[in-house]
């Protein structure tokens, strides 16, 4: 299973990372570009906030080698612990 979601998650990241960057930039090389505006920030921060939590999962479930039933408990009571 090749989770592609993901690419959302880390594009998200990398353009908080350099928003200033993104922003100067646009408004350097063309007026006419569509730009982001503040309230479409702060929607990518609150996606990237709530992505983290299965990103991380993600990541720990395609590490092992063998995925145990007791790995999902444990998986699923963390989801459940940071989403309530």
């Amino acid at each position: 299973m090749d989770p592609r979601w993901n690419s959302t998650f880390y594009t998200g990241e990398l353009l908080i990372k350099v928003e200033d960057a993104v922003k100067s930039t646009v408004a350097f090389i063309d007026k006419e570009l569509p730009r982001i505006n503040p309230n479409e920030w702060l929607l990518l921060k609150d996606l990237v906030t709530v992505l983290k939590p299965l990103e991380y999962t993600t990541k720990e479930i395609f590490i092992q080698i063998y995925f145990s039933g007791s790995l999902v408990i444990f998986i699923v009571n963390g989801l459940k612990v940071v989403f309530t």
